[in-house]
């Protein structure tokens, strides 16, 4: 699929419109998961569906195989598998190692 089609599928709202409801089932599941990446998004999921469900829609869209034709089992793989990656942006990154200085090299 070119990247045009993909855009074009991201702009289709019937396409849009699944992919929002499947990541508010999903928020639903994953706001009682231990893992902070997939928690912290389900909470923002359940509090601003709509700026959180366009975080995947491209991302979706560009899945292997998507199109409009797609399945709902379709997006709902593609939903989970992008889940992390777009988590990772609500959890605090680790603080950096600073190595000691007193120490030799």
């Amino acid at each position: 699929m070119s990247y045009e089609s993909q855009g074009d599928l991201a702009k289709d709202k019937g396409f849009q419109d699944r992919v929002t409801m499947c990541v508010a089932e999903q928020a639903q599941i994953f706001v009682a998961d231990d893992r902070p990446e997939y928690q912290q998004l389900a909470y923002q999921a359940i509090g601003a569906l709509d700026a959180t469900a366009n975080q995947f829609i491209p991302l979706v869209a560009t899945g292997p195989g998507m199109t409009v034709d797609s399945t709902d089992g379709d997006i709902l793989a593609a939903v989970q598998h992008v889940w992390p990656t777009v988590g990772a942006r609500y959890i605090p990154a680790p603080p950096p190692v600073i190595p000691d200085m007193m120490e030799p090299i």
